[in-house]
């Protein structure tokens, strides 16, 4: 995947944290990154998108709220955290970019969900 769509990808998935967040949570991504910011003194003043992913996996922010939007959400973030953000979790084929573009959260190609 092209870094331009990753760089699509990444936003899509930050904006569906916080959307999510604010949904489940009532607190914005903004929110809890405040938050984090208290309680942790190494996180910077704006953190990367990656740091952000990694400061919310770290702190268990996800694990919170078991609905399934959130573990799937938690999942995509891991996925990123890991370095396989857009390939399929279960043949590691690249996920389409188009596919990505409709569903950022998509784990799996089009082959593989449907086997």
């Amino acid at each position: 995947m092209d870094q331009q769509m990753l760089f699509t990808v990444k936003r899509a998935l930050l904006h569906e944290l916080d959307t999510t967040l604010q949904r489940s949570c009532h607190q914005s991504l903004r929110d809890v990154l405040t938050d984090l910011r208290i309680r942790c003194a190494n996180v910077g003043p704006d953190p990367t998108p990656d740091e952000v992913v990694e400061l919310l996996l770290r702190n268990d922010i996800l694990t919170l709220r078991a609905a399934a939007p959130m573990a799937r959400l938690r999942s995509s973030l891991d996925r990123w955290h890991r370095g396989s953000l857009g390939l399929c979790e279960r043949c590691g084929a690249e996920i389409p970019p188009p596919d990505l573009e409709r569903d950022p959260m998509r784990s799996r190609c089009r082959a593989c969900e449907h086997a």
